[in-house]
């Protein structure tokens, strides 16, 4: 016979639900073959051994061409001729009120082929569907490894709206070298094993080699290619002397030369699970999508051939993972979301975007490891047991947008990667770090906003660069402490070993910093502005007094100096002198150590006699360079005035003392520029408009 499908919109829904499934279930009874019809003589009373009736309804499906087969709602047991054989071209439909009920020991209840055949690639049993109803394989009772529904050396395989329950060790759904299988709307509840099959999946996507796929073969290591699985539910059933599944869908071997490829898991609820809800080994193109997963022992794994268990590894391509909710994972196994290579088999051309990772009780919130050309955008961890996000031994990775609240480390960790970009991220009271980059080279931390890290007490930071990281580019980042309990150390700190560093417009201002503002003990700087500046100051007027007035500073942290740093400071504005028979003086000084410090440089204007004059501009800069650091350091610099307040204008005057002058580097210092009119006289006014201070080298 062939099967006939019912027609579009025949049926009445404008009934109540279980008159509707009735309805359907007549409908389908009359144009399928029924397996309690008596020349099969299924009979659904839960103790009738069924087995050799359902497979005679198969094998009369088969030997027509294929077409439908319907069991009517009850419950079947199955104690003996397992497992059920499907052909081609069969569709297997269950009642949503009908169970199969596993009962004989047995390695699988329904395999799509027979023993010995020989049918390599995808050319085995095909065009199957096994839909709705309840496929229950008892394994408390039948304790026996099993899988449910296993499918191997095939293509055009659907299973949907199926809940299959309690397997015994194995799978509940086995793709093995499938094209084109669609796992859809299934329920997979409850995991029967004795604890040596930590690594079960409740689906399983397989390759064709020896000892994967015991039904038969050939094992011509064909992998599984066009795979969905979408809105299936995965978890414990409740039965006593089962747990819920060990993993959810993914893989456990790989075969060199071989990927699964063009996987999509998409929508599904993976609950309670004791591993992964996902761990896809050796995939290329792979889609995660839009998937909850909630109080599992991990998330998401993405590896690459494993060289420890697997004797070799392979570089993977191309996956996604966007818009998943991780939520209560307690991290007993791995991070939320883990994509990891290793070297020779590194994971290549990652993206991880729209993420959300609330809770890891032990682990990261997202891992990368050996990933090269990746992208992490978009994603918020909270309460993570390390890091929020964390990428080692990379290569070219953008981590952009992200935001992490309260991890028990750092929000973000490098160690050990290269071309790396930290740009526009969030970090939110870090009970260590808000960054922390360790090693590498070509890693850029840029415009992001770190506040209230060194939360847990100890020696922390809002940025930390250490470990012999190369090329390190420190840019535009904005660090706050929280102003009450532990703070960090240092808002920004480079570590003696960094080398070629790039930092400018840093703006780390905050009282409560332990130590300083920024610690850096490098001694091979490229350009560097050691305090947050904007292009303009704060305007300063000096008006009718004879007081020194600081008009600008730059606070250098201490330890910063080292022999050969040198720094600049810049203030520029507008001076105004009235009429006087005996014109008065303005005097502009260099120091070091604020108003009261030791001069560096001593610059005097004279202003015309009897000419009044307004909005005269100036402009002094500033340099000092340190020549050996230490408690009594020494230090020369000098001072340049241009101005068009003197009767000779416009006029340049560079000053330097003639001598070094001593002062710690050790200690914290105020590098300033001061003014101080000779005369308390109304008129006599000097503005500081805008100015900035850099360490240049």
């Amino acid at each position: 016979m062939t099967f006939t499908p019912i027609p579009h919109g025949t049926l009445n829904w404008d009934v109540p639900l279980n008159a509707a499934l009735t309805d359907l279930d007549n409908r389908i009874s009359s144009l399928a073959v029924n397996v309690t019809d008596p020349t099969y003589g299924a009979v659904g009373d839960g103790t009738t051994d069924n087995g050799p009736a359902l497979q005679a309804a198969l094998d009369a499906v088969n030997a027509s061409g294929g077409g439908e087969i319907y069991v009517p709602p009850g419950t079947y047991l199955l104690s003996s001729g397992l497992p059920l054989r499907i052909h081609a071209n069969t569709t297997l439909t269950l009642s949503p009120a009908t169970t199969l009920r596993r009962g004989m020991n047995s390695d699988s209840i329904l395999v799509n082929g027979l023993t010995g055949q020989a049918l390599g690639g995808y050319t085995g049993q095909s065009n199957i569907t096994v839909r709705g109803g309840t496929w229950d394989a008892n394994g408390v009772a039948f304790p026996t490894y099993c899988t449910g529904l296993s499918f191997g050396h095939c293509s055009d395989i659907s299973v949907h709206d199926t809940t299959i329950l309690d397997i015994p060790g194995y799978h509940a759904i086995e793709l093995n070298s499938t094209s084109g299988g669609r796992v859809r709307n299934c329920r997979l509840f409850g995991l029967q094993q004795a604890g040596d099959r930590t690594f079960t999946e409740a689906i399983q996507i397989d390759t064709a080699t020896t000892g994967t796929f015991p039904w038969f073969g050939p094992y011509d290591d064909t992998p599984c290619t066009d795979i969905e699985i979408s809105g299936c539910t995965i978890g414990a059933s409740g039965t006593v002397g089962t747990t819920a599944w060990t993993r959810g869908v993914g893989s456990h071997t790989a075969v060199i030369g071989v990927w699964h490829t063009d996987v999509r898991i998409l929508g599904n609820q993976f609950t309670s699970l004791l591993g992964y809800a996902v761990r896809a080994f050796s995939y290329n193109n792979l889609i995660i999508s839009n998937n909850t997963v909630v109080g599992c022992d991990a998330g998401f794994q993405v590896r690459t051939a494993d060289s420890a268990t697997q004797g070799f590894t392979q570089v993977a391509r191309n996956c996604v993972i966007e818009g998943n909710i991780l939520q209560n994972i307690t991290g007993a196994v791995n991070a939320s979301i883990v994509v990891q290579g290793e070297t020779g088999g590194e994971m290549v051309g990652v993206t991880v975007s729209d993420n959300t990772v609330d809770t890891n009780t032990a682990d990261s919130g997202i891992y990368f490891l050996f990933c090269q050309q990746f992208a992490c955008t978009n994603n918020t961890t909270v309460d993570v047991g390390q890091y929020g996000i964390r990428a080692d031994d990379c290569e070219g990775g953008s981590i952009t947008g992200n935001r992490d609240f309260s991890p028990t480390l750092s929000s973000f960790f490098s160690s050990v990667s290269s071309h790396i970009e930290w740009v526009s991220n969030l970090s939110d009271q870090a009970q260590q770090n808000g960054f922390l980059t360790q090693g590498g080279s070509n890693v850029s931390i840029e415009h992001n906003q770190i506040t209230a890290p060194g939360r847990q007490a100890g020696t922390r930071y809002g940025i930390r660069c250490s470990t012999s990281a190369d090329q390190v580019r420190v840019v535009g980042n904005k660090v706050r402490p929280m102003g009450s309990g532990n703070e960090a150390t240092y808002a920004l700190s480079f570590s003696s070993s960094v080398t070629n560093v790039v930092r400018w417009g840093n703006d780390l201002v905050g009282s409560t910093w332990v130590t300083g503002e920024l610690e850096d003990a490098t001694t091979t700087p490229s350009v560097r502005w050691s305090r947050p500046h904007s292009s303009k100051i704060s305007t300063t007027t000096v008006s009718a007094t004879t007081t020194e007035t600081v008009v600008d500073t730059l606070a250098i942290p201490a330890g910063n100096a080292a022999g050969g740093t040198v720094y600049r400071l810049v203030v520029m504005g507008t001076a105004d002198n009235p009429s006087d028979a005996s014109p008065g003086t303005l005097t502009l000084r260099a120091r070091l150590g604020g108003v009261a410090g030791t001069i560096l440089a001593t610059t005097v204007v004279q202003t015309p006699t009897s000419t009044a004059q307004s909005n005269k501009g100036w402009i002094a800069t500033a340099d000092l360079i340190n020549i050996t650091s230490g408690v009594t350091g020494t230090w020369r610099g000098g001072m340049t005035v241009v101005d068009e307040i003197s009767t000779a204008f416009p006029s340049a005057t560079f000053n330097a003392p003639a001598a070094a002058i001593t002062v710690s580097s050790i200690a914290a210092q105020d590098f300033v520029i001061t003014v101080q009119w000779s005369e308390a006289t109304a008129g006599y006014v000097i503005r500081a408009d805008s100015g900035y201070g850099i360490r240049i080298a």
